[in-house]
């Protein structure tokens, strides 16, 4: 995520991140529409309940349009 340049050439433009990690220092950040699960990296994380939250998510960032471009989503953990 640090590569902004990366980001643009895939058209992100939805960010999922499943962490517990604050992205304010992260610069250009404002420019994505984000979703934060924020879990521990343990074994009996229960994910399942987020499932519906961030489905609906990415089917949104999935249907958006940039620049006349349909928008990408990344996932990250």
């Amino acid at each position: 995520m640090r590569r902004k340049s990366a980001l643009e050439e895939k058209g992100i433009t939805h960010i999922v991140s499943v962490l517990k990690y604050d992205f304010k220092d992260f610069e250009h950040w404002e420019q994505y529409q984000h979703l934060s699960i924020e879990v521990d990296d343990v074994d009996d994380e229960n994910l399942l309940v987020e499932f519906e939250r961030t489905g609906k998510f990415i089917e949104k960032g999935l249907k958006s349009e940039k620049d006349g471009k349909k928008g990408g989503v990344l996932v990250h953990w």
